[in-house]
C-alpha cells in the first residue's frame, strides 16, 4: 500500500509544484527503487515538502488526501453505485479499495478500517495503522464529500488514541427544503 500512496504523492506534488521542485524535495529518496520504499522513506520525503512549501506537515497530508480522492472517483468511479453519495461511498470503502487494489498485479494488502453506518445520517470509521496520518484520512473523506458536493452538510470528528487508531465520525446534517 505504501508503494501506491508513495507513486500518487510523488503525482500530487508534480501537478502541483512541478517535475523539478519533486526532484529537489525527494533528492534523497527520487531515484530509489520502488521496493526500497518504506513508512521511514515516505516520512521522509513529506518532510522535505513541508520545508520546501513552508506549511504543517499536517496541511500537507491534507492537501493530498484531497488530492487523492478526487483522483480516485475519477478514475475508478464506476466502482461506485448509481445513487451514491458521501455516506453510502463511505460506508462501501473497503469493498471500494478492494476493487481497486485488485487492478494491480501484485499483492497489496489494503488498510485496515472498521466501518459502521449508525444511522442514516451518521457513518463512523475506524482507521488502525503503524504509519499514524490521520490528516491524509481526513483529507480523503472530505474530498469525497466535495465530490458529492455536499462539503457544507458533512461534519467530520476525528480523534486520534494512543493505539495508533484514528476514529473517523461522519455525519451530515438534514437540508430542509422548506
Amino acid at each position: 500500500m505504501q508503494k501506491i500512496i508513495y507513486i500518487h504523492f510523488k503525482k500530487f506534488i508534480v501537478k502541483h509544484h512541478g517535475y523539478d521542485f519533486w526532484v529537489d524535495s525527494s533528492n534523497d529518496y527520487a531515484h530509489m527503487k520502488l521496493d526500497e520504499l518504506n513508512a521511514d522513506v515516505f516520512l521522509g520525503v513529506i518532510n522535505k515538502g513541508v520545508e520546501k512549501l513552508d506549511i504543517s506537515f499536517e496541511e500537507l497530508l491534507l492537501k493530498f488526501g484531497l488530492y487523492t480522492s478526487t483522483m480516485l472517483i475519477a478514475r475508478y468511479g464506476n466502482n461506485l453505485k448509481p445513487g451514491w453519495k458521501t455516506l453510502d461511498t463511505l460506508e462501501n470503502l473497503n469493498i471500494i479499495i478492494q476493487q481497486i487494489l485488485s487492478k494491480f498485479n501484485e499483492a497489496i494488502s489494503p488498510p485496515r478500517i472498521i466501518i459502521q453506518r449508525k444511522s442514516g445520517t451518521q457513518v463512523e470509521l475506524a482507521y488502525k495503522s503503524h504509519e499514524v496520518f490521520p490528516h491524509l484520512g481526513r483529507g480523503f473523506i472530505e474530498g469525497i464529500a466535495t465530490y458529492f458536493n455536499e462539503k457544507e452538510q458533512t461534519r467530520l470528528n476525528m480523534n486520534m488514541r494512543m493505539n495508533g487508531t484514528t476514529i473517523f465520525k461522519v455525519s451530515q446534517k438534514t437540508v430542509s427544503l422548506f
